[in-house]
């Protein structure tokens, strides 16, 4: 990531229609609905920071609520760049 704006992209899945991203700092976790194999950290609370390690999980759904999601896919480390004068 080189800059704290940037999507983090998942691998599209066929016939994904819905995805769903766990998204945590170790402090704070949350799940940030998606219609697109990505998101934004600014989606997360405060926004994400700078100089943070962020664990991501990733799950897909082929069809509108109420379908059921995959389950969870292997976690991912991203971190953020460090702050810039």
């Amino acid at each position: 990531m080189n800059f704290i704006t940037d999507a983090i992209q998942a691998s599209p899945v066929y016939l994904a229609v819905r995805y769903e991203f766990e998204v945590t700092d170790g402090v704070t976790t949350i799940v940030i609905p998606s219609n697109t194999s990505c998101f934004r950290l600014s989606q997360f609370p405060g926004g994400g920071v700078v100089n943070t390690a962020y664990t991501i999980r990733v799950r897909s759904s082929n069809g509108a609520a109420p379908a059921a999601f995959t389950a969870w896919g292997d976690p991912c480390i991203v971190s953020t760049p460090i702050a810039r004068l």
